[in-house]
């Protein structure tokens, strides 16, 4: 049948054998290339989604969604593994680090959030804040319509690029790196 509202983003597989569309019907389609026809259909957003985006090893679907949450689905079945909250706005982008042990969230409400993937079935998703988790992680980017991008490197918890950026208690900015 397909989507009865807007299309609010469409991404491929990185196989390029599927693509992923999300829309402000509150679901999230995953469709063949080859045939055309729909192969999931992902429910259950109270809201529209903003967008949907496929895990580098293509095994895992996250949807962010106007209702402030994230779902992290199996994209083979559909299945829902985990429903993330804690955004205090419309969630507007998500992805995946390139070891897909992590998935970072940014929210209207000016907040990154870093969520642990790597002990999903143990219950180990959370908040990263500053810890020695989060200096795993090579940077990390920012961007709201209060203020520019900014870049921060993980490892030292420095700013990367001098720019400024209005953060909530989702990351904290360190100090500015010398020029």
């Amino acid at each position: 049948m397909g989507h009865t509202e807007w299309v609010r983003s469409v991404v491929f597989s990185n196989s390029s054998t599927r693509l992923l569309t999300a829309s402000d019907d509150r679901t999230a389609r995953v469709w063949d290339v080859a045939s055309g026809d729909e192969v999931l259909c992902l429910q259950e957003h109270t809201n529209r989604v903003f967008l949907a985006v496929f895990s580098l090893d293509d095994n895992l679907i996250a949807t962010a969604s106007n209702d402030h949450t994230v779902h992290l689905r199996d994209s083979q079945t559909g299945d829902r593994l985990r429903i993330f909250e804690g955004h205090t706005s419309n969630v507007r982008s998500a992805c995946f680090s390139a070891d897909n042990a992590r998935l970072a969230t940014a929210s209207s409400d000016f907040t990154i959030r870093l969520r642990d993937l790597r002990h999903l079935h143990r219950g180990g998703v959370r908040l990263i804040r500053n810890s020695r988790a989060l200096r795993e992680l090579p940077r990390v980017a920012a961007n709201t319509a209060a203020s520019p991008t900014a870049i921060w490197s993980c490892r030292d918890d420095l700013e990367l690029d001098g720019l400024r950026s209005k953060m909530g208690a989702g990351m904290q900015r360190g100090p500015r790196r010398s020029k």
